[in-house]
């Protein structure tokens, strides 16, 4: 597939680079952010400039540093004792990127966080189609949330003068680092590629000026899960730092003894978690002061609804007294099946440091260490790769020193003996600098300057982001002329044969699998024979990695859980999960690469077929107030009967094997028959596309929304829950309340709006007896069947 791919801009911070689990690559730019998304269109490698509507990537820029008064208020100047220049004076320029774990934005996809240099932190998501500039747009705004917080809890606090008030709250709304929390969904007894059981509860940890850590967990309105209306972020907890005291100025008097004092936390890094499957979760935040790195334990406690609670330890490990301020990232390595520790690299000014830690104890810990090399640039980008012997190896780079550097990648955990050869990509630094060296007759005086390092998802790939420049002369270069290369290279060593690197649990998309087919199957389908090998040897590949276990127990409710939340994992699980419907969902999405021409229509039937089957032992009080739950379960009832008439007999056309009448047309109102799964036709002849999921008949513009992968069409969730409330409203008055109010995973009561934008499993109303009306047929299904049934592609509107 790709090789470089170059983008128009500089990096502007280190650790630049970060890669989605649904493989997009996100490059912090200046004032902008490149996103890089992989065309998965089945075509082989071709020239960019010739062939634009082919290109590789799409490259997608959007820029960050703007903001509204509304989302920014202009603030006052401060004194100089919580003066910075960072919110002050900042060109509010991108400072550091993290993906957040799949499944947060609209149609299952992950959020972009973005600290600018003005020390705010935002999220920005798209809410239609990714590969589009325009849909893309700034959320929430973190520091808002932390001000509302912190400024309620001062007025309990003490009795300090309203300055100090004032000028303790402006310290403690500067955000200095961010962490994600890693994905808490738990798949149950299998896994599968493109969507969980339970995407899990979204969670960040900030540190601010004041010494402060915040966890906060942010809410999405595409959630079925969660009854909200429009994005909101909420703080559930925060702990305060306190510095080493013997390297503290009491009264500081000069500059140096300004910049020692312990003002912000300069990292943090948040484990994956572990014990979900016992419903209690268990992770690990680290976090680096000016002289020392620290740990605490975070416990999760799944509720009724599947979301989690959250309790942060009052105990504190100190692992190491170290700067890590101005050397490197930190970073949690993947967790290894297996294996009950996890490692935590972080580095000095003159070593790479590695603690092995109990995955349920921050405080049970080995540490090594391993020297740099004498190197005096600061660390530029971290990545983890899993080998098949569960060893864990660790790449990194450095600003200036990456393409000589004789370590780039040690084994953990450290030793005399953890160093590994040079790695490909490093070679391929090198090849660049001499090609930009011979460009510009430079004579071999140019340098490579490495910003940024990321793996990629399946662990198969790894991103690097390169600069170039010369060595021996002042340069001088207008914003046209500065770019930057982003290139690819394997990590894999697997002798030719395709292979899936996977050491750890992830929540793996179809769009991260077909991207490592497609780079795969472009360089072994020289002929029909052995494209047709390929993709046997790449379904079996994939069968061997997800999901493929018939001994798997069957999945059931926990005690004490959400009736609602009970049924939407049981019909995931009977849609998603049984082995012949994974077969056939795999094999639709690799002929996307490997033979697109080749109709598939016996796999989508099959699909189809054990789909309505699930739908049909959903109880029938779901339709008992929804015309258009009603209109669902009679056409499946249909294609239920007239596709077991197939069963032993020949294909036949579609239009020759379903007949039946369910729904009107909207234009003359004449009825349509159920003729075919792909399109509807009334009496009349006027002719739509049918749904995918629900098979009714798409009768208007903008209520549909396709797979990204197959371009096969759905209904928008948006429109199923339009089409409900009237009838679910009418029923809610008819039991004499509208009260939708759930509680939250932090305890506070959330009001649920049933005009919400996404789908929603809210309780739509409460009888005097305490029994909430149940939810319909129509949004359980569109809430549960989140990415496409057939290939498991995540939808595009």
């Amino acid at each position: 597939m790709s090789g470089v791919t170059q983008l128009h801009s500089w990096p502007s911070a280190l650790n630049c680079l970060v890669w989605s689990q649904d493989s997009e690559i996100a490059v912090a730019a200046g004032e902008n952010v490149e996103i890089l998304i992989p065309n998965l269109e089945a075509h082989k490698d071709v020239d960019k400039e010739a062939s634009p509507h082919l290109a590789q990537w799409h490259d997608i820029r959007i820029q960050t540093n703007i903001f509204t008064e509304t989302e920014l208020p202009t603030k006052q100047p401060a004194p100089f004792r919580t003066f910075s220049t960072g919110e002050e004076i900042s060109l509010s320029t991108a400072a550091a990127l993290e993906w957040s774990p799949p499944g947060l934005v609209k149609h299952r996809r992950c959020a972009l966080g973005v600290l600018t240099s003005n020390l705010v932190l935002s999220i920005w998501v798209s809410e239609s189609n990714p590969r589009i500039a325009a849909s893309w747009r700034r959320v929430l705004i973190v520091n808002s949330e932390l001000e509302r917080y912190f400024k309620d809890l001062q007025s309990t606090e003490g009795k300090d003068s309203e300055y100090e008030q004032v000028e303790r709250l402006r310290l403690r709304r500067r955000v200095r680092a961010f962490s994600w929390s890693p994905s808490t969904s738990d798949s149950g007894p299998s896994t599968t590629v493109g969507s969980p059981l339970n995407w899990g509860t979204y969670l960040l940890a900030v540190s601010n000026d004041n010494n402060e850590i915040v966890i906060l967990r942010i809410t999405s309105p595409y959630d079925p899960l969660s009854p909200t209306k429009e994005w909101l972020v909420k703080a559930i907890g925060h702990f305060q730092v306190l510095g080493n005291s013997s390297s503290q100025v009491q009264t500081p008097g000069t500059f140096d003894e300004y910049v020692q004092q312990q003002r912000f936390i300069s990292h943090l890094a948040w484990s994956p978690w572990s014990g979900g499957g016992s419903g209690r979760h268990q992770s690990i935040l680290a976090y680096a002061s000016n002289s020392e790195l620290r740990a605490r334990n975070i416990f999760g406690y799944t509720q009724r609804n599947g979301q989690l609670s959250i309790s942060i330890s009052e105990s504190e490990t100190i692992y190491q007294a170290v700067n890590l301020k101005y050397a490197g990232p930190l970073r949690w390595g993947p967790q290894v099946d297996g294996r009950d520790r996890i490692f935590l690299v972080a580095f000095s000014q003159t070593d790479a440091l590695c603690f092995s830690v109990l995955e349920t104890d921050a405080s049970n810990f080995e540490m090594s260490t391993h020297d740099l090399d004498g190197r005096w640039d600061a660390i530029s980008g971290v990545a983890f790769k899993v080998l098949p012997s569960k060893d864990v190896l660790v790449y990194f780079a450095s600003l200036l020193s990456t393409a000589r550097a004789p370590t780039a990648c040690l084994r953990l955990p450290l030793g005399e003996s953890s160093a590994i050869p040079s790695p490909s990509w490093q070679a391929q630094i090198l090849e660049g600098q001499a090609l930009f060296s011979a460009a510009h007759d430079l004579g071999g005086n140019a340098v490579a300057k490495t910003w940024g390092l990321a793996s990629s998802p399946l662990g198969d790939l790894i991103a690097t982001c390169v600069s170039l420049h010369p060595s021996d002369m002042i340069e001088y270069s207008t914003a046209n002329e500065q770019k930057s290369n982003v290139a690819l290279s394997s990590l894999s060593d697997t002798d030719g044969k395709f292979a899936l690197l996977i050491g750890s649990t992830v929540d793996v998309s179809a769009e991260t699998v077909l991207f490592s087919v497609k780079r795969w199957f472009s360089h072994n389908s020289e002929t029909a024979e052995i494209a047709s090998k390929s993709k046997e040897n790449i379904l079996k590949e994939i069968f061997h990695s997800f999901g493929i276990d018939d001994s798997s127990p069957n999945l059931t409710s926990q005690i004490g859980e959400d009736e609602n939340f009970s049924l939407f994992k049981s019909l995931k699980r009977g849609v998603y999960f049984p082995t012949k419907t994974l077969r056939d969902r795999y094999d639709v999405l690799v002929s996307a690469i490997c033979f697109p021409g080749v109709p598939t229509e016996v796999q989508h039937i099959m699909i189809t077929l054990r789909v309505a089957k699930e739908v049909l032992k959903l109880p029938n009080r779901l339709c008992d107030n929804s015309r258009l739950s009603k209109e669902i379960l009679a056409t499946y009832s249909i294609l239920v009967s007239k596709l077991h008439e197939l069963a032993g007999h020949d294909a036949a056309e579609p239009s020759d094997i379903l007949d039946g009448e369910v729904e009107e047309c909207d234009i003359c109102g004449s009825p349509i028959k159920v003729e075919s799964l792909d399109w509807a036709r009334c009496a009349e002849g006027h002719q739509f596309a049918r749904c995918g999921l629900s098979f009714l008949a798409i009768q208007a513009p903008g209520i549909s929304k396709s797979c990204g992968i197959c371009r096969k069409q759905f209904l928008k969730d948006e429109f199923i829950a339009e089409e409900d409330d009237i009838e679910l409203n009418g029923a809610a008055s008819a039991i004499g309340t509208n009260d939708t109010s759930t509680l939250d995973a932090s305890g506070s009561t959330v009001t649920a709006d049933t005009t919400t934008e996404g789908p929603s499993l809210v309780k739509q109303g409460e009888s005097a007896n305490g029994h909430y009306a149940p939810m319909t047929l129509a949004r359980l299904l569109f809430s549960a069947c989140d990415v496409c049934i057939y290939c498991g592609g995540k939808f595009i509107s």
